[in-house]
């Protein structure tokens, strides 16, 4: 099924697949009307003309995705002296964001499972290593005996 963009501006070809819009119950078909594309141009345009719209939405973010504000994630920055908690780069490692990254304990949304701030790259490790603190000790002992 195909749905046309409603923005009169929207540079993409229509009509489009239904993948290319946001899900929103009351749209029509559940979708929304305008496609991806339009959506986060109208959302980066938004945030270029008033800034702290780009903190609100960081902000949600941090607290629907890891249960703690954005001054939370501010003074576990002071805390750690903006580094990254595992190798103390100062580099986020996110190109997107620029920030580091929330770890915390997966499937909880609780303040108390926020482990720390970590560069893009150790927080990918981790996750390769499925948080498993006795193979990443068993990858320390291999590396330092190669």
């Amino acid at each position: 099924m195909k749905k046309t963009c409603y923005n009169p501006e929207c540079a993409e070809e229509n009509p489009q697949p239904l993948e290319n819009f946001h899900k929103q119950s009351i749209g029509k078909h559940g979708r929304n009307a305008r496609c991806r594309v339009c959506v986060t141009a109208a959302q980066l345009k938004r945030e270029m003309v008033n800034p702290s719209t780009r903190y609100n939405r960081r902000d949600n973010h941090y607290k629907r995705t890891y249960g703690i504000s954005i001054k939370h994630f501010e003074m576990l920055l002071a805390a750690q002296d903006g580094k990254c908690a595992i190798c103390g780069t100062t580099d986020s490692g996110n190109p997107l964001t620029g920030h580091l990254v929330v770890d915390h304990i997966h499937g909880t949304h609780r303040p108390g499972n926020v482990r720390g701030l970590l560069c893009s790259v150790c927080n990918q490790t981790l996750g390769l290593m499925d948080d498993d603190a006795a193979r990443i000790r068993k990858a320390a002992d291999y590396l330092e005996a190669r």
